[in-house]
């Protein structure tokens, strides 16, 4: 009996990784990654590359852990995070958003991962949102007006669908950018938690009071324990 009858097709790479090639996106070397990885260091210029849109089925199908077995599973879904918030902030240089843009963003991700535990939010659609907002500071994509959040949402739109994520994912990931931009709420934890964590970011490198209106209880009491 076939010994691998039982498992998808799908997770084989994963199970039984082998050795590819993929390009290096700072120097264009050829740089060896195994199939089960998401990046790899490049042997000429020692700079991180990563696998380009790359979505495995354990990200869709509800066995995909009983398919693969927790560590496998577990490892894939990390690697898997790490590589999505690298390819974003990629964006964002390489949009030419301005460094204190994506450093503030940065920021930002600090709160937003104390805010995705206590408001039962989701990373990968509160990280992204999160991260994809920092587009607006793009030359020429400014949000504040109606041609500006359509231009913002369309970009952040063709971003996500480079990395492979699913489509609702993307989704709401631009309803909540979109509404952002336009000052408008939607009561989803991760709206608040994207909603929140900015406001947090901005008061911390203000060193003063919240510009706006805290959603969550949580913020409320990281803002008042801010310096």
């Amino acid at each position: 009996m076939n010994s691998t009858a039982h498992f998808c097709p799908g997770s084989k790479t994963l199970r039984s990784p082998t050795p590819e090639t993929i390009t290096c996106a700072s120097c264009g070397s050829a740089v060896e990654i195994w199939s089960d990885e998401l990046r790899a260091t490049c042997p000429r210029c020692s700079k991180t590359t990563v696998r380009q849109g790359e979505a495995s089925c354990l990200e869709w199908c509800s066995m995909g852990k009983e398919c693969v077995g927790e560590a496998i599973y577990s490892g894939y879904m990390e690697r898997r995070s790490l590589s999505i918030r690298q390819q974003l902030f990629q964006a964002l240089e390489s949009a030419h958003v301005p460094a204190p843009a994506i450093e503030q963003t940065a920021k930002a991700m600090g709160f937003a991962e104390r805010l995705i535990h206590t408001e039962d939010g989701a990373w990968n659609i509160a990280m992204p949102a999160l991260i994809l907002l920092g587009l607006a500071s793009a030359p020429g994509l400014s949000s504040s007006t109606e041609t500006g959040y359509a231009a913002h949402v369309t970009a952040a739109r063709k971003t996500l669908l480079k990395l492979g994520l699913k489509m609702k994912d993307i989704d709401e990931i631009c309803t909540i950018i979109e509404l952002l931009d336009k000052g408008e709420s939607l009561d989803s934890p991760n709206f608040r938690i994207v909603h929140d964590a900015g406001i947090l970011s901005a008061m911390q490198n203000a060193g003063g009071p919240a510009p706006g209106h805290l959603l969550t209880a949580c913020a409320r009491d990281v803002a008042a324990a801010l310096p």
